[in-house]
């Protein structure tokens, strides 16, 4: 993953890697895949966000979501073959029940840049960032219809946040 849309492939265990064409110029940030041949690359440029899907190992790529706003998109997880969020810039979190085929703006509350989003079951959730606002460590409960603020004082920008054993991670 980095810029102008490069992605990269291991087959074996990361001795070797093999550059894919993503289709897209615009930078890319994150990747989730739910299956050995399903998977999803977030990013965009400045003028708009991007959500790219393949249905083969990342052999294609093709555009499943463009915003069509300035809302560059950091981070995308799926919690399932259904269900997955994208967050980004000003405060953006999307989410999709089909798959990919359509996308809905959630309400998080804060218009900071969001960069992680990590999902420890279907309802529980938390997005990580910060910006001019503050820092931001958000919380659902409820599958992302509500987002709680559980800033805890830090002052640094959060660019990551996973969990091992429901233990949560962040950095």
């Amino acid at each position: 993953m980095g810029d102008g849309g490069t992605l990269l492939k291991t087959t074996n265990g990361g001795t070797n890697w093999v550059a894919l064409s993503s289709g897209t110029s615009n930078d890319l940030f994150s990747v989730c895949f739910t299956d050995a041949n399903t998977g999803y690359a977030v990013g965009g440029s400045c003028h708009e966000g991007i959500i790219l899907k393949t249905t083969n190992g990342g052999t294609n790529w093709e555009v499943a979501w463009s915003s069509g706003t300035s809302q560059c998109l950091y981070s995308v997880y799926f919690i399932n073959t259904n269900t997955g969020f994208a967050v980004g810039q000003n405060g953006t979190i999307l989410k999709t029940t089909n798959g990919g085929m359509n996308w809905v703006a959630l309400l998080s509350g804060t218009s900071n840049e969001l960069k992680s989003v990590y999902f420890t079951d279907f309802n529980t959730g938390y997005v990580v960032g910060g910006g001019l606002g503050g820092v931001n460590i958000l919380k659902t409960t409820n599958g992302g219809t509500n987002w709680v603020d559980l800033s805890n004082g830090t002052n640094d920008d959060l660019i990551s946040v996973f969990f091992i054993d429901a233990i949560l991670q962040m950095g």
